[in-house]
């Protein structure tokens, strides 16, 4: 697999036929292989993960198809003349091109998308994320925590070859235990860390701490417009 980070939350993954786009926001998407089926997935309507102009950006290419979250808006695609949309809500499994998606629910809005394709599974959380804060009451933690670990136990059934897990430095040390858990409850090959809002030093630090020794070296930090092969 060849990874292009975009930005923000969003990832080019180009398999052995198939290219994965997700959650564009922001960055260049690079020139696509017009001889591979695109697919392009939007986990749900926040701003910082459905971006409009992809719709534009990926016109032209011959074999493209969009699967995106029930929650966005189906006025969005119509207005840039994309007729037929898969829209997806969580729970459920549907097969587009050779590739078999399965949604999970997610601690924010939307989906989290595991995508198996060319042999390869894919997992992108979206917006599936510990969101735990600074002086967040007990209860709430604790709610949280229950919906986090149920909604994520789906994964449980699958060997995951790339991850695309949240990070966001918004969070302060609490982001750390987003990415703690995936690794320590699932099998991931590879993690890159992402929703980066602002610096993504926040990557150094985790990598730094103690808690991730055990799996660090499955861990990639990525950069806006890096390239990565694995």
């Amino acid at each position: 697999m060849n990874i292009t980070y975009l930005g923000h939350s969003g990832f080019l993954v180009e398999t052995e036929s198939h290219l994965l786009l997700f959650d564009y926001y922001t960055g260049t998407v690079p020139p696509l292989d017009t001889t591979k089926t695109l697919l392009v997935f939007a986990s749900h309507h926040h701003p910082d993960h459905m971006n409009g102009s992809v719709f534009s950006i990926c016109a032209s290419h011959p074999a493209v198809h969009y699967i995106l979250s029930r929650d966005i808006s189906r006025a969005l695609p119509a207005h840039y003349g994309i007729e037929e949309p898969v829209f997806v809500s969580h729970n459920q499994i549907c097969t587009v091109e050779n590739c078999r998606i399965h949604t999970l629910r997610s601690t924010d809005c939307g989906v989290a998308f595991l995508v198996q394709c060319d042999g390869k599974t894919i997992y992108h959380a979206g917006d599936l994320n510990l969101w735990l804060w600074p002086g967040m009451e007990k209860q709430q933690s604790y709610s949280m925590m229950r919906r986090y670990m149920e909604y994520t136990a789906p994964l449980r059934e699958y060997q995951i070859d790339l991850a695309f897990l949240t990070l966001d430095n918004r969070q302060g040390d609490a982001a750390f235990c987003n990415i703690d858990y995936y690794m320590r409850h699932f099998s991931v090959a590879a993690a890159v860390p992402m929703h980066y809002f602002g610096s993504t030093e926040i990557a150094d630090r985790f990598l730094q701490d103690p808690s991730s020794e055990p799996y660090r070296e499955k861990i990639y930090k990525m950069e806006e417009g890096e390239n990565l092969t694995l």
